[in-house]
């Protein structure tokens, strides 16, 4: 009896030794599986940081000290970084698009040819458009600010890019489709009332106008309405006879925001020296400002038009609508 006591409590000993070495191996091994993880996790975090150091180092995906070397001036080259070009206005399209012949420009794609060509062209309008973007965003600019600065950039981009030998994949006009987000000024003799109710309509809707401005402007010119970019020019309008004071001066009127504005100065001497800007169809009565309290000084201000409804910039625009090549810019706000 005392024999099979003894055997019974050897097994139940031996099943107790088994359970605790069992217990600690199950514990050893969560154990060993939690550092795993836990290790795992703790690489992924630190690779998240410096990820996340990278990124804040890029400027519309460009590492913000890339050494960015104007060669826009021939004969003269100056180095400098992304970020220092952007702070100090020095940077031009011809860096972004040097940049990305040297180092995003595919293998397969000759250098030299005019493939070539045209991926950087369109490649480097996308970098500049999102790293003004994001240079903008850092200063804390928003709302119709960043949509005045960004306008102006991309019109300066768009003006550096199209005189290189390559061709962007919007046409020129692309451009005429967002706001011009400048003042624009229209001298005429009739009457605020009428102005501010009607807008100005180009003279082929008007059925009591017998004149054409065809001969001297060009085919279309009856089918737009001519602005100047300066107030002195638009002061000079309507022609009057100064000599011997005939006719009324009439009002300079201040165009803002208005859609479908066309840049006519780089096409004629004549619209060089008016600094002439085109609105085909006409403007509309509420993208006119105002009306200058002085014609001759623009400096005394603007007696407001209270019809005038300014352009309100929408928080995600395309800066072309038919562009592509990674350009959508955001506005913070």
């Amino acid at each position: 009896m005392r024999g099979a006591y003894t055997r019974l409590n050897d097994l139940i000993t031996d099943i107790s030794h088994r359970m605790i070495y069992s217990g600690n191996m199950v514990v050893d091994c969560f154990a060993a599986e939690a550092r795993g993880v836990g290790g795992h996790l703790t690489g992924h975090a630190n690779r998240a940081d410096r990820d996340d150091e990278r990124q804040a180092d890029l400027i519309g995906g460009i590492a913000a000290d890339t050494d960015f070397g104007s060669g826009s001036t021939v004969g003269a080259t100056e180095s400098y970084t992304l970020r220092a070009g952007l702070d100090s206005n020095r940077v031009t399209f011809y860096d972004f698009y040097a940049h990305v012949r040297r180092h995003e420009l595919p293998e397969h794609i000759d250098p030299g040819g005019r493939e070539g060509a045209d991926w950087s062209i369109n490649r480097a309008w996308g970098r500049a458009v999102a790293a003004k973007q994001d240079h903008l965003r850092a200063q804390g600019v928003a709302g119709r600010k960043f949509a005045e600065v960004m306008w102006k950039w991309k019109n300066e981009m768009e003006r550096e890019a199209r005189a290189l030998d390559a061709t962007l994949e919007f046409p020129p006009e692309t451009a005429s489709r967002e706001p011009y987000l400048e003042r624009l000024y229209r001298g005429d003799r009739r009457s605020k009332e009428v102005i501010e109710d009607e807008g100005f309509r180009p003279r082929s809707t008007m059925t009591d106008s017998t004149h054409s401005w065809v001969g001297s402007d060009g085919p279309g010119a009856d089918d737009w309405v001519c602005l100047s970019q300066d107030p002195a020019v638009a002061a000079r309008f309507p022609l009057v006879n100064r000599r011997f004071s005939l006719g009324v001066p009439g009002e300079v009127y201040v165009v803002h925001d208005v859609t479908g504005a066309v840049d006519k100065t780089g096409e004629s001497r004549v619209g060089f020296n008016e600094k002439l800007v085109v609105v085909p169809g006409g403007v509309p009565a509420d993208k006119i400002e105002g009306t200058l309290i002085d014609r001759n000084d623009p400096g005394k201000g603007i007696d407001p038009n209270p019809n005038f409804r300014p352009h309100e910039p929408t928080p995600i625009r395309p800066p072309r609508d038919d562009a592509g090549w990674d350009n959508v810019y955001r506005d913070p706000s």
